[in-house]
């Protein structure tokens, strides 16, 4: 202490060294602190949290107004408020509506297309509804939705086109789109018979477009009972009177749904001591009863008598003339690769790496190529094999590689315009570092085209999305070191874990 402070201190009584508080005592303060300032400031963020539980529920009423009526919605023709129209948000639960003619619940709409008025991002309150209903992938709905737009649309067979929101969280990889057609069976036989669809379409239903959608399954139940007494005199004509029963095949979205479907439907429809009455089938139906979920409290439904309506895709999928599906993806990648793609097809050579059984090679006989080298050990289709200008070489990418560029050093073929390859590798292998490493790159010319599928693998703990990612990008980043103008393509012909990777050979150093 200094010679003043002492001084002080003497001349005060008080202690030289003053007792500090010990920490016990500095933490009972502490708390003794923090526990008063809560007490004062708990009002203060009790008003808070109040205040914004307040403001957020203003401004859900008020999205819910302008979702239900438009820009001009919430205000009245006076300025006054609107009540909101009951209805659902995307994706939730839709309440009963009551609106003219007692259309009964929403559908719940993400995206809605008419042929008069263009796309919009909801269909009209009062508008029609899909005469056809079809199921498909989430990973194709959007780009499924462009292409019937843009092709069926624009002719005509399609008048409305309906996306909708995910049916429930245990269906949540399959989407639903709706179709209001002038003529459904046309359409759904040409879409069926559409290669690039084949593994995109999975189920098609035709429900009633004239039909309110009802609000519960025994509701649906009910209703297909009425449709299904309708439809005996329609299918049966004269022999309506008949006592034998009606053959029905019953098809349900979801399929978990179809076992209460069926006993909600016995219920409903009463089987006469004489006869008559209704038979459940598998197949030589006469009529077909659709009932599709579209979402929790909205079912559609519907009484058809063309069966193959309701049947899987996978008994309709056709190819035409191609000898695979996969012709339908070279096809659809040449198209995205434009002008300059065709350019090199046209009377030059190629190389088709994992050709078996040959749509590649077909449809690059096709676009004009004069030489075709088909790599496979496997056999190609006998029509493949003795096509002029197929060269099969059953034999591995590396020894045929080796062949080729022999060939080249003593003139006897020429570089190559083309290389694709679609085989099926062992997963984590890379498409792109096995063709390079075999050599393949040093066979094309400049700018000739490359075409390669990637295709993934659903591994246990990845999701299917991120594998996809996993696999095609990577591989994109080693094909830019052999080609300009490389492109990620998920085609329409594409499987859900598959992605086609499209280049031209960039110059030789």
């Amino acid at each position: 202490m200094a010679p003043a402070a002492a001084g002080r201190a003497a001349a005060t009584g008080a202690p030289l060294l003053e007792a500090r508080p010990t920490a016990p005592a500095m933490v009972s303060s502490a708390l003794a602190q923090a526990r008063a300032w809560i007490a004062s400031s708990l009002p203060l963020w009790l008003g808070a949290a109040g205040f914004l539980c307040g403001a957020l529920l203003l401004l859900r009423a008020r999205g819910g107004r302008l979702r239900d009526g438009g820009p001009g919605a919430g205000r009245g023709p006076v300025g006054g408020r609107q009540a909101r129209q009951p209805g659902a948000h995307e994706g939730g639960t839709p309440r009963p509506h009551k609106g003219p003619g007692e259309r009964g619940p929403r559908l719940p709409v993400v995206a809605y297309w008419d042929a008069q008025g263009g796309q919009v991002d909801r269909a009209p309150e009062d508008g029609p509804l899909p005469n056809v209903i079809l199921t498909c992938p989430l990973s194709h709905l959007e780009r499924l939705f462009n292409l019937v737009v843009a092709e069926h649309g624009a002719q005509g067979d399609v008048l409305q086109c309906w996306r909708f929101a995910p049916p429930s969280a245990t269906t949540s990889k399959v989407r639903l789109m709706g179709l209001r057609c002038a003529d459904p069976d046309s359409v759904v036989d040409r879409l069926a018979q559409d290669g690039r669809l084949s593994w995109v379409l999975q189920k098609l239903y035709r429900v009633g477009d004239r039909e309110r959608p009802q609000p519960s399954l025994e509701a649906a139940a009910a209703r297909l009972a009425v449709q299904l007494d309708e439809a005996r005199a329609s299918v049966r004509g004269a022999a309506a009177s008949e006592v034998s029963p009606l053959r029905v095949r019953l098809s349900c979205f979801p399929a978990s749904s179809t076992d209460p479907l069926l006993g909600a439907l016995e219920t409903a429809v009463p089987q006469p001591p004489g006869g008559g009455g209704i038979e459940l089938v598998p197949t030589r139906q006469e009529v077909v009863a659709a009932a599709v979920q579209v979402c929790k409290g909205v079912w559609l439904t519907g009484v058809s008598a063309s069966g193959a309506l309701a049947e899987h895709m996978a008994s309709r999928r056709g190819t035409g003339d191609a000898v695979s599906r996969a012709y339908f993806k070279l096809a659809e990648a040449l198209q995205a690769a434009g002008p300059a793609a065709a350019a090199c097809l046209a009377g030059g050579a190629a190389l088709d790496a994992g050709a078996a059984p040959g749509s590649w090679t077909q449809l690059m006989l096709e676009k004009g190529c004069q030489r075709v080298y088909a790599v496979d050990p496997c056999q190609l289709r006998p029509e493949v094999a003795v096509a002029e200008g197929v060269e099969h070489m059953q034999t591995t990418l590396r020894d045929a590689v080796g062949v080729l560029a022999e060939r080249q050093k003593s003139g006897q073929a020429p570089l190559l315009d083309v290389c694709v390859s679609d085989m099926k590798l062992p997963a984590l292998s890379s498409v792109v570092r096995v063709v390079a490493e075999a050599g393949v790159f040093q066979l094309l010319r400049p700018g000739a085209l490359v075409v390669l599928t990637v295709k993934g693998e659903a591994v246990k703990g990845n999701s299917q999305k991120r594998l996809c990612t996993d696999a095609a990008f990577p591989a994109a980043k080693e094909l830019q070191a052999h080609c300009d103008g490389v492109q990620v393509l998920h085609l329409m012909a594409n499987r859900e874990l598959e992605r086609t990777i499209i280049g031209f050979c960039k110059k030789r150093k």
